[in-house]
């Protein structure tokens, strides 16, 4: 699942999720735990953006923060 997806399921702006999945990061690297991966995905008007890829565990995790 993406962030992006995340962000419409839960009703949030993206740049929230990604500042929250940003967060998961650190906090998975202070740990030495698998990090969030993040990608380049192409607008419908040719622009780039961040967003990220989550496994299974990463966006249940997330989304039980957002309840």
């Amino acid at each position: 699942m993406t962030s992006r997806q995340i962000a419409e399921l839960t009703g949030r702006h993206h740049k929230n999720v990604l500042r929250d999945c940003d967060q998961i990061n650190q906090d998975c690297k202070d740990e030495g735990m698998a990090q969030i991966r993040a990608v380049k995905y192409k607008s419908p008007n040719g622009q780039q953006y961040r967003e990220m890829v989550l496994t299974k565990m990463q966006w249940e995790d997330l989304i039980i923060q957002y309840l």
